[in-house]
Formats: C-alpha cells, structure tokens, sequence
C-alpha cells in the first residue's frame, strides 16, 4: 500500500503545481493573443484568466461613420475567444452610454445569460475625445449553465420578503419592488434569482433592502442594505 500512497501524493503535488502554471499560461496565451491585435501598454487579469483592464491604443478612431457602441462591439466580437464569450451581441447589452467634461466618451454593458442580466458581470469602453477606444475594465462571468426558467413565482418570492420583515422587525406594511430575474453567484455556479427592493418606514425605524432569493428553492441568498449613512 505504501507505493500507492506515494503514487497518489506525486500526483497530488504535481497538480498543485501544475494549476498556478496553467492559469499563467492561459493569462500569456491570452495576452499574446491580444497583443497581436492591439497596441496595449497596461493590463491585468482576473483569477479566470480574463482581462479586467486593458489600456492601449485598442482601436483607432473611426472614419467610416461608426458609432461608438459599433466600436465597442466589434472590439468584443474580435476578441471573444480573450473575454471566454460566444455571442457579444447576445451576450452584452448596452446600458448606458456617458460623456465626461473631457468629451470622453465611457460606454458600460451588462453581461446577460440567455437575456437575463449577470449579477457582477459588466464592462466598461471608454473612448478619447477623438473617438478611439483607449481602455476596457470590468468582469465577465465565465462558463455559465442554468435555468432560466423560475420555479419560485414572484408572488411566492415577494411572500419570503414580507415573511422575513414580519418575523425580524416586526414590519406588516412595505413597498416591495421587483427589479426583475437575475443570474447570481453561489457556491462557485449561477443560480436563477429574484431581484427585489423592499422598503419600510415605521415610527421605531426605517428600512431600505435589496432582496436576492433563489428562484428555484425560495431561499434568501443575500440582503443588502441600500442606505448609505
């Protein structure tokens, strides 16, 4: 039994060498990849192995008449196989588009799974005042895979609120607001979740929540405190 138990640590040590290793090879190839499209001067990865900043001469400013957010999209498109997407256009969607007192222009998209929006996925374009893409930040949820078909209704998620409100503090009367289904992170995958704002004022407190519950098992995931002190 001995040789097998020696057997079985080598191969134990030699993985927990070899993961740090692939990770670093998969930032290089990454790396490499983008460098041979681009002029990029500064990045960073995440522990995915996906860039969370770029910063370079990325893509010239346009003389054909392109919008920005056409820019943006075929800055994604070209570099899908770095960013571990599919289908940019399906998979991004523009939420909203600003201009600073520089005139530089930042647009910021929303990671969707199968048109339902990806908690903490979402990335940043921002272009110069002459219309060049110069920096990319923010985070793509790799590998998803699930249902996005709910469960839990939102009559039932919204009662898990009022429940809990009644039970912790007491509260018989708030305004509950859906903001809608959302994919969110736990135990390592994504899970279907139901996106509420919960909001009370009694004469002993005040309460402003944001509510995610699993919207297949009914469990709250997370709370969230939306007041800022």
């Amino acid at each position: 039994m001995a040789p097998a138990r020696n057997l079985l640590s080598t191969v134990v040590v030699v993985l927990l060498f070899a993961l740090p290793n692939l990770a670093t090879a998969q930032k290089r190839l990454a790396l490499e990849a983008l460098q041979s499209r681009y002029r990029v001067t500064s990045f960073s990865f995440d522990s995915n192995g996906i860039p969370d900043m770029l910063v370079g001469k990325l893509m010239p400013a346009n003389a054909n008449g392109k919008t920005l957010e056409v820019i943006t999209f075929q800055f994604f498109e070209e570099s899908k196989d770095v960013y571990k997407l599919h289908e940019p256009s399906k998979e991004l969607k523009v939420e909203r588009v600003s201009k600073d007192m520089l005139q530089k222009t930042h647009i910021r998209l929303r990671q969707q799974y199968k048109g339902v929006p990806v908690y903490g996925g979402e990335l940043i374009t921002h272009f110069d005042s002459t219309g060049a893409l110069v920096c990319v930040n923010g985070t793509v949820v790799p590998n998803i895979d699930m249902n996005v078909t709910p469960k839990v209704s939102e009559a039932k998620a919204r009662k898990v609120i009022r429940d809990e409100l009644l039970q912790l503090y007491d509260v018989r009367k708030s305004d509950i607001q859906k903001v809608g289904l959302l994919a969110y992170p736990l135990e390592n995958k994504m899970v279907l979740a139901w996106d509420f704002t919960a909001y009370y004022n009694t004469d002993s407190q005040t309460g402003d929540w944001e509510y995610f519950i699993d919207a297949t098992t009914r469990r709250i995931l997370q709370k969230l405190t939306r007041i800022r002190y």
